[in-house]
């Protein structure tokens, strides 16, 4: 990829997306594959707030059997297996286990109808998944004794059996934002991180462009555009202000997971949890992922500036207290490596209190009827969809330009890496043929990464045979990736690549070591001096500190 906004200022796009989370990454690309001209713009890093905070879970949609919401379970399971296919390095089949109790709200022969129902509404769950590994088993309900085995640590008193589904989990879902964000480079889209909309041109009652603020090079351009695409998610309002709409600000709840010391290994626990905020009640889940446990999401009332997103210790403590009541003496606050903290969109209407739940559809505006001719806004609720309502908001953008025959082909078209038949046949072959001077272990991370781009990563060692080696002992990340980060993938930060392009810092404190040898590659790079480094190190080190992994802003 290539940040150029110099180069922007002469053309006129047919579409300008603001906001670089998985909703405008997708709508970017879903408008060049059809072949529109179209600018992708993010203020801070791309895929840097809500679509960071996940549990890194793609479902398909088997909550909403308590609303008999076979509508959205369809197009849940029919998005989960799309990408599956579009991406099969960074998406992976996971196992889901609720176990049952003699007096719980939940009973195994209710649950046992909820499978049956749940395989009959995705009876073709399956289509295209050539490959075995990317298939979904049907449940099954379990024994208690079943149960045990596969999680030795749950609560046994009164434990009766439970139930197990299979869902998909990302395995990366920082690098799988940014292969959207790089596939609709690839496919023609001028994409730019650390470029804020500061403002709207004006042809009369149309929005005829965007005034960006370049935060890299502290410079101001204007971009012009026949159609804005609004993708800001909880800056949505904000944006919309931008350009004169006033509306009702849309509310947010604070999504949080925390990041644990591992305390499962294959199978993901589900057990539901009460509570007042946002939501009610719901499913908390506890998920094995690479070499820790991901617990959530539990839903907080957001007070305040929601640009500050702090995690109290209290709201730490209550999910480190659901953890336990599901799997006694699981964890402790020593074990918590990191939290992260995002926002959901709640629900426009509350109850006669006055509380709200989470919003629970999508919505696509077309702010024509506020006297704004050009101006759309999308707003996601859940990462698996992403696709689906991305196509649909570029059905508006196709038809206000007047090329109503350009149809989405995202559905059919893999991501940047992801044009693997069967995965571990590609690994294997790829393993087989690999450089003697490369272990096993390396080739099949840097797939599981990157994909078939992984060869991209091996052209510097050419380069230089010293950036095959880790950053620092204790860490996989090779000085490669860092390299990599820079000239490709648009890293401009530490934190960039810390949290985003590699694993480094997704795990928890990856040590001063390694953040040391990161900072110097970039500062070879970026031709940081030393006061620049040393304010870099010291913003990332400060998120560690607080033991909060959210995605704040770090310009």
């Amino acid at each position: 990829m290539r940040r150029d906004l110099d180069g922007l200022k002469d053309k006129v796009f047919d579409l300008a997306v603001v906001g670089g989370g998985i909703y405008g990454a997708f709508c970017a690309w879903d408008a060049a594959l059809r072949g529109l001209s179209c600018v992708l713009l993010e203020k801070d890093d791309f895929g840097g707030a809500t679509s960071a905070n996940s549990q890194r879970i793609l479902h398909g949609g088997l909550r909403y059997l308590q609303y008999l919401d076979f509508k959205r379970m369809r197009e849940s399971i029919r998005e989960r297996g799309i990408w599956m296919k579009i991406a099969p390095h960074l998406v992976r089949v996971m196992p889901f286990l609720m176990p049952t109790y003699a007096h719980g709200p939940r009973q195994r022969w209710m649950l046992r109808g909820a499978l049956m129902v749940n395989d009959l509404v995705g009876w073709d769950r399956n289509t295209g998944l050539e490959d075995p590994g990317r298939r979904f088993p049907a449940g099954a309900v379990l024994s208690r004794e079943e149960v045990i085995q596969r999680v030795p640590g749950v609560k046994q008193e009164g434990l009766t059996g439970g139930v197990i589904w299979y869902d998909a989990q990302m395995t990366h879902s920082e690098r799988l934002t940014l292969a959207v964000v790089k596939s609709a480079g690839e496919a023609g889209a001028r994409v730019a991180n650390y470029a804020e909309v500061k403002g709207f041109l004006r042809s009369g009652s149309r929005i005829a462009g965007v005034r960006v603020r370049d935060h890299m090079r502290g410079k101001t351009r204007d971009i012009s555009a026949r159609v804005i695409l609004n993708a800001g998610g909880p800056w949505l309002s904000r944006i919309a202000g931008l350009a004169g709409i006033e509306r009702q600000p849309v509310r947010f709840t604070q999504a949080v997971n925390i990041v644990t010391k591992p305390f499962l290994k294959r199978f993901s626990l589900a057990t539901p949890i009460s509570g007042d905020g946002p939501g009610g009640a719901r499913i908390l889940c506890m998920t094995p992922w690479r070499d820790v446990t991901i617990v959530g999401t539990n839903y907080f009332s957001l007070n305040g500036n929601q640009d500050a997103r702090e995690v109290s210790e209290e709201k730490i403590q209550t999910l480190i207290d659901a953890v336990n009541d599901g799997c006694p003496g699981a964890i402790t606050r020593d074990d918590v490596l990191g939290v992260q903290s995002g926002l959901l969109p709640l629900a426009s209407n509350g109850d006669a209190r006055g509380s709200m739940g989470l919003m629970s559809a999508y919505s696509i505006t077309d702010h024509t009827a506020e006297g704004l001719e050009g101006f759309i806004s999308v707003l996601g609720v859940k990462y698996t969809t992403a696709r689906d309502v991305a196509a649909k908001t570029v059905d508006r953008a196709v038809k206000k330009l007047g090329r109503s025959g350009l149809r989405s082909s995202s559905h059919k078209t893999s991501l940047a890496g992801g044009s693997i038949g069967h995965l571990d046949s590609y690994v294997r072959d790829e393993i087989r043929k690999r450089p003697a001077s490369l272990s096993p272990d390396v080739i099949r991370r840097l797939i599981e990464n990157y994909g078939t781009g992984y060869t991209e990563v091996l052209e510097y060692i050419k380069e230089d045979g010293t950036l095959i080696e880790p950053l620092a002992p204790g860490t996989p990340v090779t000085r490669a990736e860092v390299v990599h980060a820079v000239r490709m993938e648009l890293a401009q930060h530490l934190a960039d690549v810390v949290f985003r392009r590699t694993d480094l810092g997704t795990q928890g404190f990856p040590g001063e070591a390694a953040l040391n040898a990161c900072v110097a590659i970039m500062a070879r790079e970026l031709g940081w001096d030393s006061g620049e480094s040393a304010q870099e190190l010291e913003r990332v080190m400060k998120r560690f500190r607080g033991q909060t992994l959210c995605a704040e802003s770090v310009a």
